[in-house]
């Protein structure tokens, strides 16, 4: 299993406080995704034992908080066609704790690639 380089872009949340979107590196975020590799990894060979031939992209759409927790989650697109490991890496990704954005939360869309080696 492979992760693909993500994009980070600034938050979409209303600014009701005055402050500044906030901003977190590229290599922050993969710093921690690759971090929790083995998560991503479990969730995937748990599925890959009911198909064999699983395989695909879950592109995930999530905020990270001020605190570096990550506040919501969701699947924006998937080509796995697998329920399970889409509400597993969800879950995998939630758990996730990154840097403290600078100025704001921050908004990520991250491609999680999946193919049997």
């Amino acid at each position: 299993m492979g992760t693909a380089a993500g994009n980070v872009i600034d938050s979409k949340l209303p600014n009701t406080r005055g402050t500044p979107r906030g901003r977190l590196s590229r290599g922050d975020v993969q710093k921690v995704i690759r971090r929790n590799n083995a998560r991503l990894r479990f969730c995937y060979e748990k599925e890959l034992v009911k198909n064999p031939k699983l395989a695909g992209t879950v592109k995930v759409n999530f905020l990270i908080d001020t605190n570096g927790k990550v506040l919501r989650a969701r699947v924006k697109s998937s080509t796995t066609g697998n329920t399970g490991l889409d509400a597993c890496v969800l879950a995998a990704v939630r758990g996730f704790v990154f840097p403290r954005p600078q100025g704001g939360p921050v908004e990520v869309n991250y491609p999680f690639e999946f193919k049997s080696e």
